[in-house]
């Protein structure tokens, strides 16, 4: 004989379950109050900020994009560092300029980034890091 448990025995009557489910969305909620606070209605630069359901899809898509330029540009940095260290370890030294590792086939290029960014390199110290042109429209 199969002994059930109190809560399987109360959640059988589906009015439990619906009474059960009313809570746990109340509880959900936390108690926060629907209408917007007086700092978003007093700060307009913040309103602009602020998402939007009609532009949630565009919102959405753009930060796909900048995600995934992101992680473009870490995966191609994590392989020029790879490459250096390769080439430190193959030649007992660090290369005077990024084209060596093309060179040395441990690169098939240089990689480049579609909104101009490009790799700025320091043979002395070894780092190598993504440098931007300054955006006109944001200064």
């Amino acid at each position: 004989m199969k002994n059930n448990s109190p809560m399987q025995t109360v959640l059988k009557h589906p009015a439990h379950r619906l009474i059960l489910c009313y809570a746990l969305t109340l509880l959900g909620c936390g108690g926060r109050s629907q209408e917007p606070s007086s700092e978003t209605q007093t700060n307009p630069s913040q309103a602009h900020a602020e998402a939007s359901p009609l532009t949630a899809p565009l919102d959405y898509i753009g930060s796909v994009d900048q995600a995934s330029q992101q992680a473009t540009q870490s995966l191609a940095l994590s392989q020029v560092r790879q490459a250096l260290e390769q080439f430190r370890i193959l030649e007992g030294r660090l290369p005077e300029q990024l084209e060596e590792l093309v060179e040395a086939g441990l690169l098939a290029s240089i990689p480049r980034n579609e909104r101009g960014g490009r790799l700025s390199y320091h043979p002395k110290e070894g780092l190598v890091k993504w440098v931007f042109p300054m955006d006109p429209a944001t200064e």
